[in-house]
């Protein structure tokens, strides 16, 4: 199959379903993740319930993203309900893959080094 500017499309269909699979699969990480750590908000799976399957128009990632991750990621470790206490960055990190891997992939870095 060829698209509009004539390059071939032929898997993309199957892309997308691999993208929304790991979508899911990054959630459920984060979920259990948080869960683990007691920092899982008590009305975090109602709010999990509410993400679209698969976001295409995530908000992009600032600077200000950037500033709260370190801070997110140790009350993360201290048990601190972060929906609660950072609800903006906890929506985003819902809804934001590439600031899901970051987050998740700071937590396992802090959670190898204690």
């Amino acid at each position: 199959m060829l698209n509009s500017t004539g390059t071939t499309i032929a898997n993309s269909g199957f892309d997308i379903l691999q993208m929304e699979k790991q979508q899911k699969n990054d959630l459920i990480s984060l979920r259990n993740c948080l869960h683990d750590l007691h920092a899982w908000p008590a009305a975090g799976d109602d709010l999990l319930n509410l993400v679209p399957e698969f976001n295409w128009h995530s908000l992009p990632l600032t600077e200000s993203d950037n500033e709260w991750l370190p801070l997110v990621v140790q009350d993360s470790l201290k048990g601190v309900d972060i929906g609660f206490q950072y609800p903006a960055f906890f929506q985003k990190l819902l809804t934001n893959p590439r600031l899901r891997l970051i987050f998740l992939t700071a937590l396992d870095q802090a959670t190898t080094q204690h």
